[in-house]
């Protein structure tokens, strides 16, 4: 089996990042150049992605019966450290084990974790050519920006595939960052979202499809900084939270779909003029290129990662067998799972708390393990006059909320008996008003914690300027 060295090539040398300066071995090996001081003509717009592969969740399909489908509305959530409302945020399913496996440690095949390309260096227009301003309406994406590149499996020793998100139950929505730069020789004769794959990236760095490898010297054009196996698995690189959604999917800026959706009936929302428009009720999705093609994404920013083994899930299998005579490391964290070891994953993401109550949310089982929070509202009746009833935001208790210092994405779901709290603030309606509890005012009544098995979901919140 050759090495990770000699499958990449003999440029590959050093600790840390892989930081490689790359070139295409003069210009006559770059991609269509009009001479040696010609311009590299742009990737051509192939078209988007098709959505309807994607998980049911994600495709957002229109329907007449209900047209809020459609649209990616945030859910309410409340600060668990003053109990009350704090920040909206978007409920992406259930994660499962592996799903937080963030090094790609218990994959049998060793594949890199998924990967994504952040070039930098642009400092023109696609193709160096003047634009007007960009419309929404008219263009399909901006072209005095780069967007990121989805890796897809070229380079298999040094960035992971990502994926289409087919299935939630096994989508990986957290992706390993690789920077990657435009240098002078080529900065000048580029311009932004020029590139538009990772196979046009490679090639234009003098990757060769014949040998597989790079070229072992010759002018700079690109650096190409892949993270080293080792750092991986310290956890001293970077991952985005930036899950693949449909790239013309509505994202509302309201819980409320009249005013963030619209494609509904008596519908309220204002268009974006531009990306970001602060007056508009909904934006689109960020966007990225995947091989060629156009695709939309939700930024939820730099995933926080913890490094300590003992709060990761224990799914990397080991060689050794276990029984009640021939135990696990307990000591390590490993766990007897059908007779087998099972070691604890390297690193993960840092776990958040959701708390819900457990008359809004049911108890999860193996049948709903994939999407145990399906709904934003509910309805409550009065105790006192069943006949009296109003639609509500479910709760959603946050330890550390949407825009609060140390926020994670994901969140473990706890459920706790809303008549047996006692706290010190509750909601204003006169209809079934609820107690807003603090964590601590929860954990502080074991009683009213339900005991539930352990799920967690995508709590993910838009990066600040994404909204």
């Amino acid at each position: 089996m050759p090495s990770e060295k000699s499958r990449a090539g003999s440029w590959l040398v050093g600790l840390g990042h892989k930081q490689v300066r790359l070139t295409a071995l003069g210009c006559g090996l770059l991609l269509s150049v009009s001479g040696c001081s010609g311009l590299i003509d742009p990737d051509p717009y192939l078209g988007t992605i098709d959505p309807s592969g994607f998980d049911v969740a994600l495709q957002f399909a229109t329907s007449s019966t209900s047209p809020a489908r459609a649209c990616l509305l945030p859910r309410r959530g409340w600060s668990g450290q003053g109990g009350t409302e704090n920040a909206n945020w978007f409920y992406l399913g259930g994660l499962s084990a592996s799903q937080l496996d963030l090094a790609n440690a218990a994959d049998p095949t060793k594949a890199l974790p998924p990967s994504v390309y952040q070039l930098t260096g642009c400092n023109a227009p696609e193709g160096r050519a003047d634009i007007g301003t960009f419309d929404p309406r008219l263009d399909n994406y901006r072209k005095d920006v780069q967007y990121p590149i989805w890796a897809t499996g070229f380079v298999p020793a040094l960035a992971g595939a990502a994926a289409e998100p087919t299935r939630l139950s096994t989508y990986r929505p957290f992706h390993l960052l690789v920077p990657a730069e435009l240098q002078s020789s080529v900065r000048d004769r580029m311009g932004c979202n020029d590139v538009k794959s990772e196979r046009s990236l490679l090639e234009r760095a003098g990757w060769s499809r014949e040998s597989k490898v790079f070229p072992e010297s010759g002018p700079t054009d690109f650096t190409l900084s892949f993270p080293a196996r080792d750092l991986i698995r310290k956890g001293t690189v970077t991952y985005k939270d930036w899950p693949m959604v449909s790239v013309a999917v509505p994202v509302g800026s309201s819980t409320d779909p009249t005013v963030s959706c619209p494609f509904v009936t008596g519908s309220q929302a204002k268009y974006p003029r531009f990306f970001g428009d602060p007056d508009a009720t909904f934006q689109f999705p960020s966007q990225h290129w995947l091989r060629g093609l156009l695709s939309g994404y939700l930024d939820g920013g730099d995933v926080p990662v913890n490094t300590d083994p003992m709060k990761c899930p224990a799914i990397v299998p080991t060689i050794k067998s276990c029984s009640m005579m021939s135990p696990c490391d307990t000591a390590a964290g490993e766990q007897c799972v059908s007779g087998r070891c099972l070691a604890r994953t390297p690193i993960c993401p840092v776990l958040n708390e959701l708390w819900v109550s457990k008359d809004e949310a049911t108890i999860p089982m193996a049948a709903n393990a994939a999407d145990p929070l399906p709904n934003a509202k509910v309805t409550l009746k009065d105790p006192a006059d069943m006949t009296k009833t109003r639609s509500a935001d479910a709760i959603a208790i946050f330890a550390v909320a949407p825009g609060q210092q140390g926020f994670s994405p994901v969140c473990r779901v706890r459920y706790y008996d809303p008549s047996k709290v006692s706290c010190a603030r509750k909601e204003s309606d006169s209809i079934a008003p609820r107690p807003l509890c603090t964590v601590a005012e929860l954990m502080a009544t074991p009683d009213a914690q339900v005991s539930a098995p352990e799920v967690y979901v995508h709590c993910l919140a838009l990066a600040a300027g994404k909204r």
